[in-house]
């Protein structure tokens, strides 16, 4: 199953436009407000806390929206096939972490450590990915954080339970 930057761009910037739309109607509301209302205060402190969260929501998209398109600027692709993990390969990851992240004392009984969670993730990623049809980094775990994030969101939808559509993602699609 493959994904790309491309075909992701244009998606962020659908869902960029729905929220710069909400905030929009909020701000609108806001105006509309009758001072005069027993529920003011509390109606003026919901509708200020939902365009906060909005207005987070919608920096991060630009963020999002402007790294993309500059990793699409810079590598000729960025199209990432991955796969499904098995039930045994799954497991076998989570002892490997297991036995990574904890000291075990068998005469004591004691058990010490805290579970590594970015090993976790890492190990997962480079499981996940079958190829990288990109110039950038050959391992998926030497993308840059916020793309790493991104592949892995799109590689644990095709792994979990549910219904999940996937089709070919792609940056350069997005953008355009």
């Amino acid at each position: 199953m493959g994904f790309s930057l491309e075909q992701e761009i244009p998606v962020m910037e659908e869902e960029l436009s729905d929220v710069t739309d909400e905030i929009e109607e909020i701000e609108r509301r806001r105006r509309e407000l009758d001072d005069d209302a027993d529920d003011f205060e509390q109606r003026k402190k919901r509708l200020g806390k939902d365009w906060r969260e909005l207005q987070s929501q919608r920096v991060e998209l630009e963020a999002k929206i402007e790294r993309f398109g500059g990793y699409v600027d810079e590598w000729e692709s960025t199209r990432f096939v991955v796969r499904e993990l098995t039930f045994g390969e799954s497991q076998n990851l989570k002892d490997i972490v297991s036995s990574e992240s904890f000291d075990v004392d068998v005469e004591l009984q004691e058990i010490e450590g805290t579970p590594l969670q970015g090993l976790y993730r890492s190990e997962l990623l480079k499981m996940f990915v079958e190829e990288m049809q990109s110039d950038g980094p050959d391992d998926p775990n030497d993308l840059p954080e916020m793309l790493g994030d991104w592949l892995m969101e799109k590689c644990e939808s095709i792994n979990s339970v549910g219904d999940t559509e996937v089709g070919n993602l792609s940056l350069e699609d997005e953008i355009n």
